[in-house]
């Protein structure tokens, strides 16, 4: 039997601070637990990296030394991943050879 692991990426605007940020979304198809890399710019276009992985039930983001409105706005990307991550259990495709 043979698992497509298909490239899930996408992108999501999310309120930070007094502006809306785009958010890009990469998952990590090694990981052995769920792992999503992020990056978004901050004011001064310099991009910021950071992963998050699913550990326990929560997604938790790493590094933990992210500016404040990355912290602030945890809430909302656990919420996008939580669906992002339902939707693909629901669309995983095996192939029997």
């Amino acid at each position: 039997m043979l698992t497509i692991l298909k490239n899930i990426h996408f992108t999501r605007l999310v309120k930070a601070g007094s502006s809306l940020k785009e958010f890009n979304f990469r998952k990590l198809g090694y990981a052995n637990v769920p792992t999503f890399h992020v990056d978004v710019t901050d004011e001064r276009a310099n991009r910021i990296v950071f992963t998050m992985q699913k550990l326990e039930g929560s997604w938790i983001m790493t590094p933990l030394d992210l500016p404040k409105w990355i912290k602030e706005v945890c809430t909302s990307l656990n919420q996008i991943l939580e669906e992002t991550n339902k939707n693909e259990d629901e669309a995983e495709t095996t192939v029997e050879i």
